[in-house]
């Protein structure tokens, strides 16, 4: 099964938005990448085809765009510099979550936490 294929059925099973799920998909191989330790990630998307893409396209830690800010990015700052990129890419990867989900239909959003 390759990226694009996950993105769709995905997309299809959760009700989705096909770009919406892309980002979804996208940001969790890019998460992954960033956390795996060692070859992991590399064998894990060698049996993927087009994830390695998929995480390069929505990589987490890409330059955040000028202009951001809030608690998520304050939380990045603080949290980054004391416990490296690992954390990180997590809290980019649920910076970059947080968006799309006024996109999701009302039944399809996450519960507030």
């Amino acid at each position: 099964m390759d990226a694009q294929s996950i993105v769709t059925i995905v997309s299809q099973k959760a009700g989705l938005d096909q770009a919406v799920t892309e980002k979804v998909v996208g940001t969790i191989f890019s998460v992954l990448e960033h956390e795996a330790e060692g070859t992991t990630v590399s064998s894990f998307f060698a049996k993927i085809p087009g994830a390695d893409a998929l995480a390069q396209k929505y990589d987490v830690m890409a330059a955040a765009p000028a202009g951001g800010g809030g608690f998520l990015s304050s939380l990045q700052g603080a949290l980054g510099g004391v416990l490296g990129e690992k954390t990180g890419a997590l809290i980019n990867g649920v910076a970059a979550l947080k968006a799309p989900a006024s996109t999701w239909p009302r039944s399809r959003r996450p519960a507030p936490c």
